[in-house]
């Protein structure tokens, strides 16, 4: 835990079976790429949280900031705790993004995307401002879903327990499930 930025000096790699980090009144930027992080436990920050990691990251704990970036060479999983945050960006280079567990609370989802599948389930309403790409099946659940950016995927599932609205972007996918109250 540290009071204002707690960020990575330049060639300073984190090299951590698993990493918590908490900045009070600042961000968490731990993003060079060679990074070796297996797992993130409870960490959070007032203003961004970032982590780049080389391989696959496993979430464990709860990560909390109005504003979470989670980068992976590998997969990024979530095996416990949970995402709350205003804005979301994930991205995993050569495998899998899995968010799907309980207890997530994403308003927004930036940019992402993932070489294998995409899946995210947040208990908030969610909208999809940034565009989204995966070499697999891309699934969202959430309260209502509003597309604002491009989805690209083979397949692409969606389901809100209200609306899906698509307000913007197109959704270029060799199959598509939509489910909710008003699609």
């Amino acid at each position: 835990t540290a009071r204002g930025e707690l960020t990575q000096e330049s060639g300073a790699l984190l090299l951590a079976p698993l990493l918590s980090a908490r900045s009070i009144g600042g961000s968490v930027r731990f993003e060079d790429p060679l990074n070796q992080v297996g797992a993130l436990g409870g960490s959070g920050a007032d203003l961004v949280f970032a982590l780049s990691t080389l391989g696959d990251l496993a979430l464990r704990g709860t990560v909390a900031a109005p504003e979470v970036s989670l980068v992976a060479g590998g997969s990024i999983r979530q095996a416990g705790g949970a995402i709350l945050a205003d804005r979301l960006r994930a991205n995993a280079f050569t495998g899998d993004v899995a968010l799907d567990g309980p207890g997530n609370r994403v308003a927004a989802l930036l940019p992402s995307g993932a070489a294998g599948g995409f899946a995210l389930a947040t208990e908030a309403a969610l909208d999809v401002g940034g565009a989204l790409d995966a070499g697999g099946l891309l699934a969202l659940a959430a309260e209502t879903l509003t597309l604002s950016a491009p989805i690209v995927a083979p397949s692409v599932a969606l389901r809100a327990a209200g609306d899906i609205l698509q307000l913007g972007g197109r959704i270029a996918a060799a199959s598509l499930a939509a489910e909710g109250m008003e699609v």
